[in-house]
């Protein structure tokens, strides 16, 4: 089944809308909390040969909002990111599931798109000097 797994640091944050929204597309949207973020990505998407891995002190810090999509096709995965973009979906750094980073913790691969979008912005402002 189409899964999302989300994660959001703020506190308050309510996720009924966004599980409202992918139910409409058939999608399973899969809140985590801060004690899942040092579990594989493999782990939370169910997959097969990922176990569950033992917490190793304080909860990795995510500061921002993350969804990783798993098991979409690519014509599956464009269609759901256009009905988001007409929604007020909330921001956050998307990544797909892939065979390299279903062995990640979910708070490295949070890093990761972040310093991912940290170069980006760094090259943008580059470009427009």
């Amino acid at each position: 089944m189409e899964t999302v797994l989300y994660f959001n640091p703020l506190p308050v944050a309510d996720s009924t809308g966004l599980k409202n929204f992918f139910l409409t597309q058939n999608v399973l949207l899969k809140p985590l909390s801060s004690g899942q973020l040092h579990q594989t990505i493999g782990h939370l998407a169910g997959l097969d040969g990922y176990p569950a891995r033992p917490a190793a002190g304080a909860a990795p810090k995510v500061a921002e909002p993350v969804m990783v999509f798993c098991g979409f096709t690519r014509d599956r995965l464009d269609a759901v990111l256009d009905a988001m973009k007409k929604t007020a979906a909330p921001k956050a750094l998307k990544a797909v599931l892939t065979a390299t980073n279903s062995a990640w913790p979910f708070a490295q691969l949070a890093a990761e798109l972040q310093s991912e979008r940290e170069e980006i912005a760094k090259a943008a402002r580059k470009k427009g000097e």
